[in-house]
């Protein structure tokens, strides 16, 4: 299940992408980067990726609801 933290990374990936398309960025720095801009998220921010967070756990709970492993294999 994704919750703010995993959500936040995805935004910062796409934000690079948007800003530096053709910049590559190692994953330690991309991460050192995330992480700072996370400390800075305004409230307004956080409570949209809160919102986010509910409509991801209300999915997966539903589709978990019906799942079971594969038979066989």
């Amino acid at each position: 299940m994704e919750s703010r933290e995993d959500i936040s990374p995805k935004t910062c990936r796409e934000e690079h992408k948007k800003r530096n398309p053709e910049v590559p960025i190692s994953f330690a720095e991309f991460s050192k980067k995330c992480s700072e801009r996370q400390k800075t998220v305004s409230r307004k921010e956080k409570g949209e990726f809160d919102e986010m967070a509910k409509a991801i756990k209300v999915r997966y709970d539903r589709e978990m609801k019906d799942y079971g492993p594969a038979k066989g294999g």
